[in-house]
């Protein structure tokens, strides 16, 4: 087993992402860079304690470097630093083949934002490798009359 480098790891942001056949995945709504912004919509009723809800965020890690099947875990930091669910252990670990990049894709339906702010997804590999990867969500301006 060897873990990968955080320079081999990209994250990308979508609304909805699916395995397809031959290694392939197909996105839906990708977020562009790390930074997007949340219509302003009062949440729906049951979940006026937090600030917005997307109907799902999907997290894509493509994986270029590193070997063999790695024990991984996963979690989401919200901006006050505290964990959003409890830290989830991904089954079977993720596969990474050697000149083949790995993909592995994860995410939340739906994703509550208890406040508008810098989030941090952690990937954690082995027993010792831990990648962050920050991602900003903010209100977007409300529409001009």
């Amino acid at each position: 087993m060897k873990i990968p480098r955080k320079s081999a790891i990209r994250l990308i942001l979508s609304e909805e992402a699916r395995a397809e056949g031959n290694g392939k995945f197909s996105l839906l709504g990708v977020f562009p860079g790390e930074r997007f912004q949340v219509g302003g919509e009062t949440p729906p009723v049951g979940f006026e304690q937090f600030a917005f809800v997307l109907p799902s965020l999907a997290f894509v890690f493509v994986i270029t470097d590193g070997e063999g099947r790695v024990p991984s875990k996963l979690s989401v930091l919200g901006p006050d630093k505290k964990p959003l669910f409890p830290e989830t252990e991904i089954a079977n670990g993720i596969e990474i083949k050697k000149g083949s990049p790995a993909i592995f894709l994860s995410g939340l339906r739906p994703f509550l934002g208890p406040k508008f702010g810098a989030y941090t997804i952690v990937l954690k590999m082995g027993k010792t490798a831990v990648f962050k990867f920050p991602f900003q969500v903010e209100k977007a301006p409300a529409p001009k009359k």
